[in-house]
């Protein structure tokens, strides 16, 4: 697993979906990259945050999430992230950390998979 600087800063979350279905109250919310730490804010609260770690290699590269600063969801979260300038898509496991790792987009939109898009 490689750092990287290409998520480095803060995102914001436009429009996501849980299971191909839209879920509203992700929108809004804010992912901030720092090192090798993530945090996912809304309103100023702390919804989730942790370790991450990326790998550029597969096409797309994968990244994992350690979620253990909040309650909610804690556990690993194996996701898939694509990066085209100021627009940011990542799909993971955190519904349902049992499911395996997407491989593609088209996985994430079966049952126990989120699919945000964000901007800067």
């Amino acid at each position: 697993m490689a750092k990287t600087t290409e998520l480095e800063g803060v995102w914001y979350a436009t429009d996501a979906s849980i299971g191909g279905e839209p879920v509203a109250k992700i929108v809004g919310q804010r992912l901030s990259f720092t090192g090798d730490r993530f945090q996912i804010t809304k309103d100023g609260e702390l919804l989730f945050g942790g370790g991450f770690s990326v790998d550029e290699g597969p096409t797309p590269p994968t990244i994992r999430f350690d979620q253990n600063e909040t309650e909610t969801l804690r556990g690993v979260w194996l996701g898939i992230y694509r990066r085209d300038g100021a627009a940011l898509t990542l799909s993971d496991n955190a519904p349902d950390m049992t499911k395996p790792q997407p491989r593609t987009f088209d996985d994430c939109t079966g049952d126990g998979y989120v699919l945000i898009h964000y901007t800067r």
